[in-house]
């Protein structure tokens, strides 16, 4: 197996599951660094899938999330390969179970640092692209690749709305409630062509998901944040608020585009620590303890 095989995999992602470029850079480097295992060890054996999972457990000694994640890009490879050519003997590994990494709760971002965030933000201009795209976030859950993929098209002004394409350019709509972020919006798009990037740069291109990046990472600085605030933390942020408002979880599912609700339940477990939290401080019964 050399390059070409892979590349022409990948390709094969983009086509039939519509992969991300993000997705397709994941996996490059994944399945690319197992074959350099492979060919390293110059074993090609039907067992090299399982060596090189041991090998990044009990050598590399890497994250069990990590493992799981190249176990599964290497299998579907494989897999892919084996379909493709009956000769290829290797076994595809199996990820190893994902039960024990369940526990750990998405990171949000405090409301006090938030507050503050927006508040620095707000002086660029309340129409501020990177302002803006705060304001999107955080009201939508929307990831910061498919903020930046948008286009004014996507913008349906009269419904207030935006259509958002997620993983597998699987087709959902977020809806805009905020009047500051409506307005903002509509800045944005007037006189635009219809096919013209929704965020645009200093250059007048399409914005990038590390400029954004960097931006909340400038943002922090200047307002005095030690936390390291990244975009997807403002979309767990926003499913944990909606879920704290009273949101139903399938409807936040459906914000926030998720296959199965199972994946949306974990916010539950974050509302479910605020709850417990404030039910701590607003206790009636203290009020009798000194009796």
């Amino acid at each position: 197996m050399d390059s070409k095989v892979l590349e022409e995999y990948l390709g094969s992602l983009v086509i039939e599951k519509g992969a991300s470029a993000n997705t397709i850079k994941a996996y490059y480097y994944d399945i690319n660094n197992f074959l350099n295992f492979a060919m390293r060890s110059k074993n090609f054996s039907s067992d090299v899938g399982k060596k090189y999972i041991e090998y990044i457990i009990d050598i590399r000694q890497l994250a069990p999330r990590t493992v799981r994640r190249r176990a599964i890009a290497i299998a579907g490879f494989l897999s892919w390969c084996r379909s493709n050519n009956p000769q290829i003997v290797i076994t595809p590994p199996k990820p190893p179970s994902s039960r024990p990494f369940r526990s750990s709760l998405p990171k949000t971002v405090r409301r006090v640092e938030l507050r503050t965030l927006l508040s620095i933000a707000y002086k660029r201009g309340p129409t501020d692209t990177i302002y803006i795209a705060l304001l999107l976030m955080l009201s939508t859950g929307i990831r910061v690749g498919e903020l930046c993929q948008l286009r004014v098209l996507d913008f349906e002004q009269e419904n207030k709305r935006i259509r958002v394409f997620g993983k597998g350019r699987k087709e959902r709509f977020v809806y805009i409630s905020d009047h500051e972020l409506t307005e903002g919006l509509e800045t944005a798009v007037a006189e635009r062509r219809d096919n013209a990037p929704l965020f645009l740069n200093m250059r007048g291109t399409a914005l990038k998901p590390q400029s954004i990046r960097n931006s909340i990472r400038q943002l922090c600085c200047q307002a005095g944040i030690d936390t390291h605030v990244t975009p997807h933390m403002l979309r767990h942020t926003s499913a944990t608020m909606h879920l704290e408002r009273g949101v139903d979880i399938r409807f936040v599912q459906k914000m926030l585009g998720h296959s199965s609700i199972a994946t949306t339940q974990i916010y539950t477990h974050v509302s479910d620590r605020a709850l417990k939290a404030a039910m701590e401080k607003g206790d009636p019964l203290a009020e009798f303890r000194d009796v």
